[in-house]
């Protein structure tokens, strides 16, 4: 497989101030995907699970026809409807319209019993925006919509292959004032039955509105085409991703003078990473999941309009500076390298860092941190993830998300703040690790790798970290 270069941290924080003054001007259109859409519902046992929608559904449609939930292991090839639809109609032999009303139920029986939360809440809230693509069937945006912003007006419309195209309303109306135009491009569930439900569904109706666009929808198509996009939650498979992208562009996506791509990068689809880097210098794969993503926009329509704008989480107190000034770290690894993981803490402490966050439930010193984990990573001096093969190895851990809200906030920081550390016998350049030296992480390539196999830092890397704990202290924590 061939390698992608990592972008450096200046290009991200250059590409977040260009998205940043396009969302002032107006000039950018979300694309929404299934990621974005978490709720919550409350178990026959009285718990409380969140989890996004089309999980709730896809789980509900399997147990339906007795097909095990296992399928829905957690992939970035495809999503969860898709997954599922696609596993009932081949178990069961049942025609994509019968399993299509099967979909419909089960998002009813589902949606009755969910409330939006995270960045489905926040996402109502924005006002940033007067036109959102959706690739879902569901109500769920124009619902949050509706309840965030009670004087706000909502137009939806749809594409439909079969649509009659007599009808006149079909394209979406002029931009106007306190006017929110949601355009669902796979269909939509209320309009009619048919919308898609598995990945050919979706081929075809991309496919069919390359033809139906420009004579159909012209004025969401000038839209498009004027505009910057930017997914969120859409996890794109590669094939969805090169697709969509070039239906909105007039120019070729290697044209140096076209519209802007930003991406959410919550679990991209490798080769899809690997397409971007090569053919669209444009695009940019931002190291924030969906919901630090929304909550960043709001906090620049705060600052625009002077409101307090969306969040999601309580400001945490300031737990980054002590009285002794030594620096906070926060050491975050695969839990098959939990043993590693506290001898390296231990040795940071000898070095003269102060408190360690080492896991969910306990601090190395000072234990009287009682924030959460996105909490702590918001307030530490410094980040230490640990490279190794077993993480290399791992499709899905929550290491991978603190990873991801670190970079987010290296974006905004001047000085050095994420200090990867290798934990192999082999120096971690030489480690070659596919998956942390690409997609959202390849940043980690690109910085300054200290070395501690099985958790014991090697002689330079042990200086290494000492000069910088010195240096941070003597300079009250600036590095």
């Amino acid at each position: 497989m061939a390698t992608v270069q990592p972008q450096s941290a200046t290009t991200l924080r250059n590409a977040e101030d260009s998205l940043q003054e396009a969302i002032r001007l107006r000039q950018v259109v979300p694309v929404i995907g299934p990621d974005a859409l978490t709720v919550a519902t409350t178990g026959a046992n009285g718990q409380e699970r969140l989890a996004p929608f089309y999980r709730l559904v896809a789980e509900q449609l399997l147990q339906q026809f007795g097909v095990d939930l296992e399928l829905l292991d957690p992939s970035p090839s495809a999503w969860d409807l898709h997954r599922a639809t696609q596993a009932v109609m081949g178990h069961t032999g049942q025609s994509a319209s019968r399993v299509r009303r099967s979909v419909a139920a089960a998002m009813r029986a589902v949606g009755e019993g969910a409330r939006p939360v995270g960045a489905l809440v926040a996402l109502g809230q924005l006002r940033c925006f007067d036109l959102m693509i959706l690739l879902t069937p569901d109500e769920w945006v124009a619902r949050t919509l509706a309840a965030a912003q009670p004087g706000a007006r909502v137009a939806q419309r749809s594409y439909t292959p079969r649509a009659d195209t007599s009808q006149a309303d079909q394209d979406i109306p002029p931009q106007q004032p306190g006017l929110v135009r949601l355009f669902h491009l796979l269909g939509r569930l209320e309009a009619a039955t048919e919308f898609a439900i598995h990945e050919e569904d979706a081929l075809e109706y991309l496919f069919r509105f390359r033809e139906d666009g420009e004579r159909r929808y012209k004025g969401l198509m000038s839209a498009l085409r004027g505009s910057d996009l930017l997914f969120l939650g859409c996890s794109l498979p590669d094939w969805m991703g090169r697709g969509l992208m070039r239906l909105v562009n007039d120019e070729r996506l290697a044209a140096t003078e076209r519209t802007m791509e930003y991406f959410c990068a919550a679990a991209p689809d490798a080769r899809f990473s690997q397409f971007l880097a090569r053919f669209s210098s444009q695009s940019t794969m931002f190291p924030w999941g969906v919901e630090e993503f929304v909550t960043q926009i709001a906090s620049w329509q705060a600052a625009t309009d002077g409101t307090s704008g969306a969040t999601l989480a309580p400001r945490p107190p300031d737990l980054s500076r002590r009285a002794s000034g030594a620096p906070s770290v926060f050491i975050s690894y695969a839990s098959e390298d939990d043993g590693a993981a506290r001898r390296l803490a231990e040795s940071l402490q000898q070095l003269g860092f102060g408190e360690v966050w080492l896991d969910k439930k306990r601090l190395i010193v000072g234990d009287d941190w009682s924030a959460r984990i996105d909490e702590a990573i918001a307030q530490c001096d410094y980040f230490v993830p640990l490279l190794s093969r077993q993480a290399d190895q791992r499709r899905e851990g929550v290491f991978w998300e603190e990873w991801r809200r670190a970079l987010a906030r290296s974006l905004r920081m001047a000085d050095r703040f994420i200090v990867p550390v290798g934990l192999d016998d082999a120096p971690p350049r030489a480690s070659s690790y596919q998956r942390i030296f690409s997609g959202v992480t390849r940043p980690f390539a690109d910085l300054h790798l200290a070395h501690a196999p099985a958790g014991q830092l090697t002689e330079d890397s042990r200086e290494q970290m000492a000069e910088l704990a010195r240096q941070h202290t003597q300079g009250d924590g600036d590095g």
